[in-house]
């Protein structure tokens, strides 16, 4: 159940960012847009995607068994570790334009690095269903 809801605060930081990026004035979402135009559109693109996609995970959970997406489940580590990819990208971006890179990029990289850390969880207890997880 802990997963869960580490999944679940994931997934609210995601659509918070992705859509908090687009309300925010001068987010580094908007800038890696305007900056970046095609590429930065495509990044936040797949932001968005993504943050749908951790929250339909989350939503899966409550699902009977036989409702649910076997693909999301099984897959699931590798929606993790995309989503921390776009995690890392804004902040490399505004650090472009302020020069200040740790000041900025710490809270992203530190998300980011949450984020692969519930995927290797993710990962160690589907490959030790049989036994108790320990890590």
């Amino acid at each position: 159940m802990i997963d869960v809801v580490l999944r679940a605060g994931i997934a609210a930081l995601a659509g918070w960012v992705a859509v908090g990026g687009f309300l925010m004035p001068y987010s580094a979402i908007e800038i890696m847009i305007y900056l970046d135009n095609v590429v930065g559109v495509l990044i936040a693109a797949a932001m968005i995607t993504l943050a749908a996609v951790l929250a339909i995970d989350v939503l899966m959970n409550f699902v009977p068994q036989p409702f649910r997406w076997a693909w999301l489940d099984r897959y699931r580590h590798y929606v993790y570790v995309a989503a921390a990819a776009c995690y890392v990208v804004p902040p490399f971006v505004l650090a472009r334009i302020t020069g200040d890179s740790l000041g900025l990029c710490a809270p992203w990289l530190g998300v980011a690095v949450a984020i692969l850390l519930m995927a290797f969880i993710d990962q160690h207890e589907k490959r030790h269903r049989e036994g108790k997880c320990e890590i």
